[in-house]
């Protein structure tokens, strides 16, 4: 066993649930195959009150993972194991991690005590230093087929209509289906992001300003928007070639899309939306920002 995994996926893959359920191999007291998910320590690390399982989350905000986090963890780790042989430690998005958090987790697992193991969590490891990587065993996971996640969401409790409809849309990707099915705030931000893509498609310039005008106030609602503009847009390009592998939560919309945009003008939107990012980085007046969006996709989609 390696002293420090990374674990790479898209939001809603299961990355924690797969770091938990190692974290309850590790610590497991049971005998024969691990986790046995009888024992006392299973019992504990199922439901987060292990004394040596820690647990970290950000808020899914960029620098949200601060270095006073990754000092506290450096207070514990160096201490010898309560319950078990080992400590374990998982750190989930550390792409959200300031470069004084990650630097910080560097010298830990430089020198990382024998008795302890990290989790680390990212969406993408290009947006993790080389040096954290090179430290780590990577480990990538993927979507699982949309038979197996309809099969997951109707065990689950999700009628089989609304089932068979997310595991299309989400690609198999059981967490974002589940998210859809049982989260408000889930549903109302897929709502906000549906209108913003209707009206790009109609072309009506009032309603994509209106659209845009509900994240006002929502900056980390804004970089999850662009995300889903640049994989639906992405998609449409992909249509338009022949091609099928989608990876967008709004197929339809895509397919929409084609009739609406050319390879150029998709080519030229998401760079748009790149460039949007980056304003956002340094802080731009947001509601300026949304305008100056809104007034770009019309002039790039009307040419």
């Amino acid at each position: 066993m390696c002293h420090a995994y990374l674990i790479e996926g898209e939001d809603g893959v299961g990355k924690t649930a797969f770091a938990l359920l190692f974290a309850s191999a590790i610590l497991c007291r049971g005998t024969g195959d691990k986790p046995c998910l009888q024992c006392a320590a299973c019992y504990k690390t199922e439901r987060l009150i292990h004394p040596d399982l820690h647990l970290y989350l950000s808020d899914s905000k960029k620098n949200s993972f601060h270095v006073k986090m990754v000092r506290d963890i450096k207070e514990s780790v160096y201490t010898r194991p309560n319950d078990g042989d080992y400590k374990v430690y998982i750190l989930c998005r550390a792409e959200d991690m300031t470069a004084e958090a990650q630097n910080a987790l560097l010298k830990m697992l430089e020198e990382p005590p024998e008795d302890t193991v990290f989790f680390i969590t990212c969406r993408n490891r290009m947006k993790i230093p080389s040096t954290v990587i090179s430290r780590c065993v990577p480990i990538a996971l993927s979507p699982i087929t949309e038979e197996e996640c309809l099969a997951a969401l109707v065990d689950a409790g999700v009628a089989q209509p609304l089932a068979e409809e997310l595991s299309a849309r989400f690609h198999g990707n059981i967490g974002l289906a589940l998210d859809a099915a049982t989260d408000t705030a889930y549903q109302a931000e897929t709502e906000r992001r549906l209108a913003v893509l209707t009206a790009i498609i109609s072309g009506n310039e009032y309603a994509l300003i209106k659209a845009l005008s509900a994240y006002e106030g929502k900056k980390p609602e804004i970089y999850g928007l662009l995300d889903c503009l640049t994989e639906t847009v992405r998609d449409a390009v992909v249509l338009k070639a022949g091609e099928t592998d989608l990876i967008s939560s709004f197929p339809a919309e895509a397919e929409k899309l084609t009739h609406c945009i050319t390879v150029s003008q998709g080519i030229q939107l998401n760079e748009l939306f790149a460039q949007i990012k980056k304003q956002l980085d340094f802080n731009g007046n947001i509601p300026l920002t949304l305008l100056a969006l809104g007034g770009k996709i019309k002039d790039i989609t009307e040419k």
